[in-house]
């Protein structure tokens, strides 16, 4: 993944900009692991799954927040190959040595990925007004959304026409998050980018004398991710029943046809990615954009990746484990994703298969009418 090099203090509108790339890029980041994990749970109405779902509808909202917040601006956010998370991936920006993996849903896993990534500013200082603002070698996601708070009020000051720039390419609606908590909002002035921030910050990390936020559906009180993920760690969740997929597992680590199916996963990655990009780039139809993107993420890959998941990746030696998903960037254009995806359906004899594969076909057929609509 290609970074910005940004030291704190924001001072500049370019750095501003670099800045809000990266927020861009680190929640993007670990919306993988996150669903690779939830689905990695067996039970869908287990609390542990629940618990990952909230998670991931939350940074999914980060995501769009951190992209309207470019486009407040006047920058579309980059969805570029360049920019693009691959696995393991270091955190962007994080003090050296740690990397986040596609791996099932553990105590470990929970204990030493999850819970470290939503890390509290509170917890290593005290309070997060005591964290130091940081960009680069961070601890906390607090001090790293810290300094950006700092640079909107800084550049501010020297650009009073910094909002003026709006590209009009920001998403409002927030009915597509209503099994999560927060609220996705136009961006238009410096209070509203600033608390667009402080959601992000409130939702990951919390507040130390303060167990629950007021950040669930309907403003309803939820734990922070951090809390969310110690429940898990500490076991006060139980997890149950996990798919025994292989960290990190890649298609070229597959036989076939498990390795098809791998690509064919990060082919629908690919469009995906494009359809986001899409959304936040351009004030016409990125509605209809944005619902796609949502669409697969709820239809097509859980059904995917729950296949490779349920999978032995080497059907000769199914103790190895299970294969799963390795979310590598696929330039495949729509139209031959359709076509590889009929030719791996029609030469499999397992109905699951089929099914899973006819389903996901009918999915882009969908996407592709929606794009001839005219608007």
């Amino acid at each position: 993944m290609e970074l910005h090099s940004i030291e704190a203090p924001i001072t500049t509108y370019e750095k501003l900009v670099a800045a809000l790339q990266t927020g861009v890029q680190l929640e993007l980041g670990v919306i993988p692991p996150y669903f690779t994990a939830m689905y990695s749970v067996k039970d869908w109405s287990s609390p542990a799954f629940q618990i990952m779902r909230s998670v991931l509808m939350e940074e999914m909202l980060h995501l769009a927040l951190n992209c309207n917040l470019l486009n407040a601006i006047g920058v579309k956010p980059s969805f570029a190959p360049s920019h693009l998370p691959s696995y393991p991936l270091p955190l962007p920006h994080y003090r050296t040595g740690f990397n986040v993996s596609l791996e099932k849903l553990s105590p470990e896993v929970a204990k030493n990925v999850f819970m470290t990534i939503e890390k509290p500013s509170w917890l290593i200082y005290g309070s997060h007004e005591a964290a130091p603002a940081q960009m680069n070698g961070w601890e906390t996601l607090g001090q790293f959304y810290k300094a950006i708070v700092e640079g909107f009020g800084n550049v501010f000051q020297n650009k009073p026409n910094l909002f003026l720039t709006n590209t009009k390419a920001q998403y409002g609606d927030n009915t597509i998050y209503a099994n999560g908590g927060g609220t996705l909002k136009s961006i238009n002035n410096l209070s509203q980018a600033i608390a667009a921030i402080v959601e992000n910050m409130d939702q990951t990390q919390g507040y130390r004398d303060k167990e629950y936020q007021p950040f669930g559906p309907d403003g309803a009180l939820e734990l922070s991710h951090y809390r969310k993920f110690e429940s898990l760690a500490t076991g006060a969740v139980p997890i149950g029943e996990a798919y025994p997929m292989i960290k990190d597992i890649k298609p070229h680590d597959l036989p076939e046809p498990i390795r098809s199916l791998s690509i064919l996963f990060n082919d629908f990655w690919g469009v995906f990615v494009r359809a986001l990009g899409e959304t936040f780039s351009t004030p016409l139809n990125y509605h209809v954009y944005f619902t796609q993107t949502m669409w697969l993420m709820k239809t097509v890959f859980p059904k995917l990746a729950i296949l490779l998941m349920s999978t032995p990746a080497f059907p000769n030696d199914p103790k190895k484990g299970n294969a799963g998903p390795s979310f590598d960037y696929s330039a495949k254009p729509i139209v031959q994703v359709r076509i590889d995806a009929e030719v791996l359906r029609n030469s499999s004899a397992d109905p699951k298969w089929k099914e899973v594969l006819g389903e996901a076909i009918a999915v882009l057929d969908y996407m592709m009418a929606e794009r001839k609509k005219p608007g």
